[in-house]
């Protein structure tokens, strides 16, 4: 849109990052520790002339840090990449991913929210921007103005919606037949819910004896994979459930979701208030169910289904209730399609991002 835009990324060292799917203008990695960030900004700041930062924030995020950031006199807004995490959910999460995992969301559920937006104010920050309402409204609730809050989702691509893809394998469709199945994607992990997901399919197919379970593990990441095949190997119905362990190329992944009869994303925790992969399969209006933690469960409720976190009891009641109540789904793949159309393109999200950038320069 003719502004210029310097992208860069917080990490453990100095450098370019090895990746050509980063935008034009990405300047590379800074330091984020106290010393290496104040040393990297300085030297980033002194090659060019900045009219607003844009910077991510938490509520558990070092002080020191954010001190780093508005020494440096420039106007900042400061974004929510997560949401606002309750303690149970928190709690819960040691379960599945252990304490020293689950820490900085316990951390962020209990850090005193005003006195972290004092910190924000007293740095420079003149706007918040959020992903979803709910962290928008903690937000505003929290002391910072309501007028300075900003709820503004991941975009979506402008690509057709609601088309059928067919590129699924030979041996696939033998073994699925005419059976309805549920799809999961993602990191073969505890955070993801795997565990509750395998627990409630088990349920679900002992109520109804065709629904199938299919997994698209991604193989790109820290995995449990032997931890989750045993689990597998364990259940009643295992004969009933598809595995693949490798990540797929896009036209044999919208093939599994363009042909499921729903997507399941059965987060413990989710480091990303609204994952894109919710997003995108919003457009092949298959009805989406999620759990509850933080905004996500909020953004999902309206279209989708939402179950309690850690209760397979009740995600199973609804992945039947889905395969039995046909007017139920088909409300539910209308309401999809409908809130995919109304959804922010990425370059409506790019205008409501550099809107609020200018209004902190015409301040």
């Amino acid at each position: 849109m003719g502004h210029n835009v310097t992208l860069v990324s917080l990490g453990r060292k100095k450098g370019e990052i090895p990746s050509s799917t980063l935008p034009e203008g990405t300047r590379g990695e800074i330091r984020k520790t106290y010393t290496g960030l104040k040393d990297d900004l300085r030297e980033l700041l002194a090659l060019e002339s900045f009219d607003v930062i844009f910077w991510p924030v938490a509520w558990r995020e070092p002080r020191g840090r954010i001190r780093v950031v508005g020494n440096f006199g420039i106007p900042l807004v400061g974004y929510f990449p997560g949401g606002c995490y309750s303690l149970r959910s928190s709690l819960y999460a040691i379960k599945r991913i252990g304490f020293k995992a689950a820490l900085p969301y316990l951390l962020e559920s209990v850090s005193p929210k005003s006195t972290q937006l004092k910190c924000f104010k007293d740095n420079g920050f003149h706007r918040l921007i959020a992903m979803t309402d709910l962290t928008a409204k903690s937000i505003a609730i929290a002391g910072w103005p309501e007028k300075d809050v900003y709820s503004i989702p991941p975009g979506r691509d402008e690509e057709t919606i609601g088309l059928n893809a067919t590129y699924l394998p030979g041996n696939f469709l033998l073994w699925l037949g005419t059976r309805p199945y549920y799809l999961f994607m993602g990191a073969p992990s505890g955070i993801r819910g795997i565990y509750e997901l395998l627990g409630a399919f088990d349920i679900a197919a002992e109520k109804h004896h065709d629904i199938c379970l299919v997994t698209l593990f991604r193989a790109d990441v820290p995995s449990e994979e032997n931890k989750i095949r045993t689990r597998i190997a364990g259940l009643r119905h295992r004969d009933r459930v598809y595995a693949t362990w490798r990540s797929l190329k896009k036209a044999k992944l919208h093939s599994f979701i363009s042909n499921c009869h729903g997507v399941i994303f059965p987060f413990v925790l989710v480091p990303s208030e609204i994952p894109l992969t919710i997003i995108e399969s919003m457009g092949w209006g298959k009805p989406i169910i999620a759990t509850v933690p933080s905004g996500t469960g909020e953004f999902v409720q309206g279209f989708g289904a939402v179950a309690k976190i850690g209760d397979a009891h009740d995600l199973a009641r609804i992945m039947v209730n889905l395969i039995t109540d046909k007017m139920l789904y088909s409300a539910k793949s209308k309401a999809m399609l409908e809130k995919y159309r109304n959804h922010p393109s990425w370059r409506e999200v790019a205008l409501k991002w550099l809107e609020v950038g200018k209004s902190v320069i015409s301040a």
